[in-house]
């Protein structure tokens, strides 16, 4: 057997290079395994006498090349990972193991020949016991083709051991100073399959647990896309591309960024627009109802466009409204209109939409449907219902007043506070409520009451929010509430809680401006850094640097 082996080794060279290089994929997982970024389907091989020129097709997946042939050029690595002469578009895709440098290939071919020799004789084995005694001949024969399995087992075993000990630089594409370059590094003798072994070696390459708010940052700092506040879609597979294409991003899967952007449904910073498989669009974002929350998708296809939670909500508002109003039935018109209940008030949609922020308090209020039946008489509309105006505003509403069927009595309308203006008409007519200048803050409530000859009567309210001047107040707490506010200061008293207060402040707004920070330390506190202008980014830097 060794001397067939030695023979093997001397001629055999390009066919045992092909032995190991086949061998290779049956080290890549643990049996019942797989890894978090590669499978065995994403693996290239290129073995020793492969084509000069090796190529991988530029593909929209992660993908781990295996070369295994000595001598590999950092040139030749480049070429796979970023493409010739940088022409690769997904360009963070690739990562290439190879040998280690001045690898022992003697002695993997040497193992690959005794894999060839034992299968060699146990394919002709029955030539060598053709002599022997024809009751004995078979048990020979099995004991023999045994001895030869284990032989050959072990020598496989010896074999995948030194291949997953040769294979252990790797290379993967990175971005330094704005321009792509491709980094090494020397991964252990840990795991006994090369995948998890690749992998445990990019631990600082891959990231397959990604919050919500870390993905929007990313968008933001490297494509300048804001997912939260800003006013533009973006394609599910164009957010897949771009951890594809820029290499400052991490190696990571489709179902890591599925579930980062269901979390920012779920917290309503975005919505997501899809087709169903009734090909109807719907939109995933927040629920109408008392149980509130968000309606979060099953899945996320490739043409899913994400939406900013202000987009979101403009289409949310454009359905409901779409839905509000009156519609004939059988013996009576059925209104319809939905209501937002936000800090204890309640306002209708169409009154919400013109106030400033009404996104942010649809995105935090709840959305409850109402509707009513009127059977006979007439119906009295404000325009608006409610609404929100500085102290020192005035406040005129405007009155409709409209017939169900044919009402063609006088109607008189009545109030308790200001005046309307005419008192009275036929349906339908408008009229003006003319409530004057509002100078204490606060919300006032006011009633107002329609009265036709017949003595039909139908009643309606109106709510007013006057806004005071600013005052400053002092929480422990940041609460959805004080959204809209202007945060004036935080004060913090351990370096732990310094350092978290401005590395939320950097995730809620990379631009937010710090105007004065100052840091005391010392024995006598006798030390003091004071800093003026800086950005939150910059503040969360120097925090990290002084921890």
């Amino acid at each position: 057997m060794e001397r067939r082996a030695e023979v093997i080794l001397q001629e055999s060279g390009l066919e045992l290079y092909k032995a190991i290089t086949d061998r290779v994929r049956k080290v890549l997982v643990e049996k019942g395994k797989k890894g978090e970024i590669f499978d065995v389907e994403s693996v290239v091989v290129f073995g020793y006498g492969d084509q000069k020129d090796l190529e991988v097709k530029d593909e929209a997946r992660p993908q781990l090349v295996v070369l295994v042939k000595p001598d590999v050029s950092e040139e030749e690595v480049r070429n796979l990972i970023l493409g010739k002469e940088g022409r690769r578009i997904y360009r963070n895709t690739v990562v290439v193991v190879c040998p280690r440098k001045n690898a022992d290939f003697y002695n993997l071919l040497s193992h690959a020949a005794k894999i060839k020799a034992a299968e060699e004789i146990k394919s002709s084995i029955k030539e060598y016991y053709e002599n022997y005694p024809e009751d004995i001949r078979e048990d020979i024969r099995k004991i023999q083709e045994k001895r030869l399995e284990n032989y050959k087992r072990q020598i496989e075993d010896e074999l995948d051991k030194h291949l997953l000990s040769t294979l252990t630089e790797v290379a993967y594409p990175r971005m330094e100073s704005g321009r792509d370059v491709v980094k090494w590094t020397t991964v252990s003798e840990e795991s006994s399959a090369l995948i998890p072994r690749v992998e445990v070696g990019l631990k600082d390459k891959i990231k397959t647990n990604i919050e919500f708010r870390d993905l929007a940052e990313f968008l933001k700092d490297n494509q300048n896309w804001d997912l939260v506040e800003g006013k533009t879609p973006y394609k599910f597979k164009d957010i897949m591309n771009t951890f594809y294409t820029v290499t400052s991003a991490p190696l990571t899967t489709r179902e890591a960024i599925e579930k980062a952007l269901k979390d920012g449904v779920e917290s309503l910073d975005i919505g997501i627009k899809m087709r169903t498989s009734e090909k109807r669009e719907e939109l995933y974002w927040k629920r109408i109802g008392p149980e509130n929350g968000a309606n979060i998708p099953p899945r996320i296809d490739d043409e899913a466009e994400i939406l900013p939670y202000k987009v979101a909500a403009e289409l949310l508002k454009n359905t409901l409204l779409d839905k509000s109003g009156t519609r004939r039935e059988e013996k009576a018109i059925r209104e319809v209109w939905y209501e937002v209940e936000f800090e204890g008030r309640s306002i209708r949609l169409e009154d919400l939409i013109h106030e400033k922020e009404w996104e942010r308090i649809i995105k935090w209020g709840k959305i409850l449907e109402k509707e009513r039946e009127i059977k006979t008489g007439f119906m009295l509309s404000l325009k608006p219902s409610t609404l929100t105006v500085k102290e020192g505003g005035q406040v005129k509403i405007e009155i409709e007043v409209k017939s169900i069927d044919f009402y063609d009595q006088q109607v008189e309308i009545e109030v308790n506070e200001g005046t309307v203006t005419p008192k009275t008409g036929k349906p339908p007519f408008n009229a003006v409520w003319d409530l004057g200048v509002f100078e204490t803050a606060g919300v006032h409530t006011f009633k107002i009451r329609a009265v036709g000859e017949d003595r039909t009567e139908v009643t309606s309210t109106l709510t007013v929010n006057v806004e005071g001047a600013e005052e400053e107040i002092e929480v422990r707490k940041l609460e959805a509430a004080h959204g809209g506010a202007k945060l004036d200061q935080i004060e913090v008293k351990d370096s732990e809680t310094f350092l978290m207060a401005v590395e939320r402040l950097s995730k809620i707004s990379r631009k937010a401006l710090v105007p004065k920070m100052e840091i005391v330390f010392g024995e006598n506190k006798n030390i003091v850094i004071s800093c003026k202008d800086i950005n939150s980014s910059q503040a969360k830097l120097l925090a990290q640097k002084l921890r």
